[in-house]
């Protein structure tokens, strides 16, 4: 599967999956820069990347800081393209039961992620059919929604950050005979931007 992000107008980034990320600066022509090659070990993503996203920075330029890489196996990655200090590019865990079952935990695919374009913090979706949103800076959880009865495939928000838009259908994530074509597949939008806001530290 392949994913891409351009929503900084500096930036882009493509990825095929196949564990190689693309970086590519916009200019008047777009020229490759240099690839980034995340095998297993740098981002600690040991499965195929799902989805990618650019995130700003902080001082208001406008200028693209770094991404964060989605996989398959319920992981995020937060990357700065220069980072400050080696502790701030690290991983968090979601999209995953909060129990186990048999000594075993059932584990998603993040299918999703965007930032927020006021407060800078960001939203995953995954196959649990669920909705999360993240405080990066704090490293922590603002918000879990209830699980859907299919999983949530993509979402966005709008130019001011008021609504947050999440389509729920079947992302064969469990292959083809999962697929139920009696389930219809919604878009639901819903008032956001206060549980976006970033968490007082």
């Amino acid at each position: 599967m392949a994913c891409f992000s351009a929503e900084v107008p500096q930036l882009c980034l493509s990825n095929r999956g196949d564990l190689v990320l693309k970086r590519l600066k916009i200019s008047f022509i777009c020229s490759i820069i240099f690839y980034f090659f995340f095998y297993l070990f740098s981002l600690f993503c040991f499965f195929q990347h799902r989805c990618v996203a650019i995130f700003k920075d902080k001082k208001g330029s406008g200028a693209p800081a770094g991404f964060a890489l989605g996989s398959v196996e319920g992981r995020v990655a937060i990357q700065y393209i220069v980072a400050a200090s080696p502790r701030d590019n690290f991983t968090f865990k979601c999209h995953r039961s909060n129990g186990t079952s048999n000594g075993f935990q059932d584990i998603y695919a993040v299918n999703d992620i965007k930032f927020h374009p006021v407060h800078g913090t960001l939203a995953t979706v995954g196959s649990d059919g669920r909705f999360s949103f993240w405080d990066k800076d704090a490293r922590t959880k603002l918000k879990n929604s209830e699980a859907m009865e299919q999983p949530i495939s993509s979402c966005a928000f709008n130019h001011n950050g008021q609504i947050f838009a999440y389509a729920v259908s079947y992302d064969w994530s469990k292959g083809h005979e999962f697929f139920n074509p009696q389930k219809k597949n919604y878009i639901f939008l819903r008032s956001c931007y206060d549980d976006l806001k970033p968490r007082n530290r």
